[in-house]
């Protein structure tokens, strides 16, 4: 299986970090590739750069993928290109799983796997 992490300017680096540790436990299982609308290095909010591989045009298909949150996330609802390709991922890098792995401010998540207490 392949996990694509679509990075943007100002991304939360603990939103995509995160989720790419605990994936990343997965070993061989799982192939971890970073995509950004330009290949390069992508600024996190916290200065950090992260390289990404590839670029919308030249991603692999991908079977998960992830979006990470961050202030960097309310230009992009702006950005054609990215709406395209990421917000509607079955239509642009056919992921066949879209992991949301954010939260609206202040909630809390709740795992309902668990009996009550």
């Amino acid at each position: 299986m392949r996990l694509g992490a679509v990075l943007y300017d100002n991304f939360e680096l603990l939103d995509a970090y995160g989720p790419l540790e605990m994936f990343g436990c997965l070993g061989d299982d799982l192939d971890i590739v970073v995509i950004a609308q330009h290949k390069g290095p992508v600024k996190s909010s916290g200065g950090p750069a992260t390289l990404a591989e590839y670029d919308f045009s030249d991603a692999p298909p991908l079977d998960l993928l992830l979006l990470p949150g961050g202030v960097g996330t309310i230009p992009e609802l702006a950005n054609p290109l990215h709406l395209t390709k990421c917000f509607f991922p079955w239509r642009a890098v056919k992921a066949t799983r879209y992991i949301g792995w954010n939260k609206p401010a202040g909630s809390m998540p709740v795992n309902t796997s668990l009996p009550p207490v």
